[in-house]
């Protein structure tokens, strides 16, 4: 971290604020991502159609890098299995 003229903390030349809100930012994105796939899995009968129209959704997104797409489709799919995961556990009494 440095200082810049203005004496604004930096980090790799971005100010350290702009770098804890860019943070923010992600952490809002991916909660809301799980939120939506959650209700999307409750709307659907089966996971597998879904899969298939996610997949498919983001082979169509253009602006997105193969980083990226690979990237949305590992928490996609990584939401799938914790709600998964919470449809297998049963309350006990």
């Amino acid at each position: 971290m440095s200082q810049s003229i203005t004496g604004v903390a930096r980090v790799d030349g971005e100010p350290a604020f702009a770098m804890r809100c860019r943070g923010f930012v992600i952490a809002l994105a991916i909660r809301k991502a799980q939120e939506w796939t959650h209700e999307l899995m409750e709307s659907c009968q089966y996971l597998g159609s879904l899969r298939k129209k996610i997949e498919d959704a983001l082979g169509n997104v253009k602006h997105l890098t193969i980083e990226q797409k690979q990237k949305a489709w590992e928490l996609f799919c990584q939401f799938l299995e914790t709600k998964n995961l919470e449809r297998r556990v049963t309350p006990s009494s």
